[in-house]
């Protein structure tokens, strides 16, 4: 397999979920400076230039979310996805989707116009708006980890997903008032996996 991951980018969370598995994987590190995510050749990979990409035996695939669902299917002995048809399952596919629809969508829009686009009125007005959905955002996910340590009991790819936007969170300064998120947050970074990924 071969990941085109680019640092401080969505990639992170793929490249988290390769670490945490332990699966062998060239790891490409695109440079976004110079426009190679724009290639010809890259586009032939990823059709909308953007990070990341992985190439499997079958070919590419891209979407950071679908990527790590993928690579946690792939090896089951690893356990970082539920079983399919389970409740367990079921909450498995919801927080990734709440990651995708909701969570990533709103810090995105907060984070981008502050360091992006401080002085584009449109902008404004979109953060403006995110910043209004955000606080129900992330009580919903401080409920879930009400006692307990990661979203589905144990840790899965789940908490990859979602704890990699609170980990974009706290750098945002974002996650006061929340008690569970700290903590949370805390023992991701203390994952040896997470901390090789972000190094990167």
């Amino acid at each position: 397999m071969k990941l085109y991951h680019a640092p401080h980018s969505r990639s992170t969370r793929p490249l988290w979920l390769l670490e945490e598995l332990g699966a062998p994987c060239e790891v490409h590190r695109l440079d976004v400076a110079a426009k190679e995510h724009k290639s010809e050749a890259y586009l032939r990979i990823h059709p909308l230039g953007q990070v990341p990409a992985l190439v499997d035996e079958e070919g590419p695939l891209f979407e950071s979310i679908a990527l790590c669902m993928h690579l946690a299917d792939r090896y089951p002995e690893k356990g970082l996805a539920p079983a399919p048809g389970t409740h367990q399952r079921g909450l498995y596919y919801q927080w990734m989707l709440f990651g995708a629809t909701n969570l990533d969508q709103t810090l995105t829009e907060i984070y981008a116009h502050q360091r992006f686009h401080p002085d584009d009125p449109a902008w404004a007005a979109r953060a403006e708006a995110a910043r209004g959905r955000l606080p129900q955002q992330l009580a919903v996910c401080d409920r879930a980890l009400d006692r307990r340590e990661y979203l589905l009991g144990g840790f899965s790819a789940a908490d990859v997903v979602i704890g990699s936007l609170l980990l974009l969170g706290e750098r945002m300064g974002v996650l006061d008032g929340y008690p569970n998120l700290g903590g949370y947050v805390a023992r991701l970074k203390a994952r040896p996996a997470c901390q090789r990924a972000l190094a990167d």
